[in-house]
């Protein structure tokens, strides 16, 4: 069975792409690939040159993950397991959900991705191992592993209309709407780091640019949308965006731009 790695970075920290070296060179994964969406290039020898993706701008993820689903197509590859770098899978992790797949690749055959379980770093309780898997109706794409010849049967891709936020949500929606299953696996962790920069009575609340709030409602727009009937699609859509305006309102600076950025997605 042939694995294959793809990591999506923008403007990376020197920790992130001591990782992503450790990963590339654990001889772990058959192709390893980096799309990278930072302003300036990166000069990675461990990457081979047809390996490396940069346009000079952000193109976002779901233009990544296809252009490494195409990459692993061409190279006949099984499993891919995309990356972002907010997210740190060990080693010992990953051969953890390799060696699961390969054990039960019979099961796994309708199976759009199997996810490890995720944790927060920040949290104060780690999850139990456990052999075995959990039917789920969503998981974060980080960290994944993409069943190549399930998408290929059933011609499911990234949605490119989406750019940043949401895009979880879309595929693991699509998949289901598909018929296929989607996965996380007890036995292999992954920790996670959501960027939190205030608390409140212990529950991390994540802040973000005015961009970031733009693109997290525009994309809950499309999806609600695409996803929904027309009734349920508007109550839902209101409905988290009452949410993530109070969150704005109670947690955030720049609160007139930013809630103003939100609204104007509604007459888009």
């Amino acid at each position: 069975m042939k694995f294959a790695i793809g990591f999506v970075i923008y403007n990376p920290e020197n920790n992130h792409l001591k990782q992503i070296k450790q990963i590339v060179t654990s001889n772990l994964f058959e192709v390893c690939m980096i799309y990278d969406n930072s302003q300036k290039k990166h000069n990675l020898s461990y990457i081979t040159e047809d390996n490396y993706f940069y346009n000079g701008i952000n193109d976002g993820l779901p233009k990544a993950y296809n252009c490494f689903l195409h990459r692993c197509k061409l190279k006949h590859i099984d499993y891919l397991c995309i990356m972002d770098q907010d997210s740190t899978f060990e080693c010992d992790e990953i051969k953890k959900m390799q060696d699961a797949i390969i054990r039960n690749n019979n099961f796994l055959a309708n199976c759009a991705l199997v996810a490890p379980r995720s944790y927060i770093i920040t949290a104060s309780h780690h999850p139990t191992r456990k052999d075995k898997f959990t039917n789920v109706e969503y998981v974060i794409n980080s960290g994944s592993f993409l069943n190549l010849r399930c998408l290929c049967s059933n011609n499911l891709k990234y949605d490119e209309n989406i750019y940043l936020d949401g895009v979880d949500y879309d595929f693991c929606k699509s998949a289901h709407s598909k018929n296929m299953n989607i996965l996380i696996y007890e036995g292999s962790f992954l920790q996670q780091r959501l960027g939190y920069s205030r608390y409140f009575f212990g529950k991390g609340i994540s802040c973000h640019n005015v961009t970031r709030h733009y693109y997290m409602a525009k994309a809950r727009k499309y999806n609600c949308q695409k996803h929904f009937n027309k009734i349920k699609g508007i109550f839902f859509y209101l409905y988290k965006t009452m949410g993530h305006l109070l969150l704005v309102l109670l947690f955030e600076d720049h609160k007139y731009i930013k809630i103003k950025v939100i609204i104007s997605t509604l007459i888009e």
